[in-house]
């Protein structure tokens, strides 16, 4: 765990300027203000193994970036190491959910190794392959387009379950993130041909 000296509060990275990591709100409507401007996360989209939302209805961009610095803290309250692997599927607007989620991973102080667009069993290679405990893929799988979510691990070979999920539901809706320095990216492509 990351010793205190180096931990900054939730509530002191982007508080003045940006307001990424204000109070979430569970109602909210596309083309607003509020949608524009507060983390809107309508907590019914984590579920026993991952999350899913409908994208923009349910989940907004600051909302992704919330559950991205949520699920860095756990990595860290979990004594795991802060190395991540993420990708995202072929829907349109996949990349951006990514690139959302891992803003917050790095504000949690994370090493993000991005991997890019590829199927869910490729991002789980990864993990091997580029020697990262944790995983997250950007994906609604099956359902049809409008989904978003994440499928999540954090340490290899393991995914998600009830447990952790209903801690990574409790630190998001409760903005209970410790912000990190240390956060990087990286962009690795050709992950899929290894």
């Amino acid at each position: 765990m990351v010793n205190s000296a180096t931990q900054k509060p939730h509530n002191d990275n982007f508080n003045e300027t940006n307001h990424a990591y204000t109070k979430a709100i569970t109602s909210c409507s596309p083309n607003t203000l509020d949608y524009e401007n507060e983390i809107f996360i309508k907590p019914t989209g984590f579920r026993e193994y991952d999350a899913r939302w409908l994208y923009p209805e349910e989940v907004n961009l600051l909302g992704i970036r919330a559950i991205g610095a949520a699920l860095g803290t756990q990595i860290f309250e979990n004594a795991v190491k802060p190395r991540i692997v993420v990708g995202h599927d072929y829907r349109s607007y996949s990349q951006a959910i990514k690139q959302a989620f891992i803003a917050g991973l790095i504000d949690a102080g994370m090493e993000v190794i991005d991997i890019g667009l590829c199927l869910s069993p490729v991002a789980y290679f990864a993990q091997f392959h580029l020697d990262c405990p944790s995983v997250a893929m950007v994906t609604a799988s099956h359902n049809e387009n409008g989904w978003t979510g994440v499928k999540i691990g954090a340490e290899r070979p393991l995914t998600f379950g009830p447990e952790l999920m209903s801690r990574l539901k409790d630190i998001t809706l409760a903005q209970n993130f410790i912000m990190r320095d240390g956060g990087s990216y990286t962009q690795i492509k050709g992950v899929k041909d290894s």
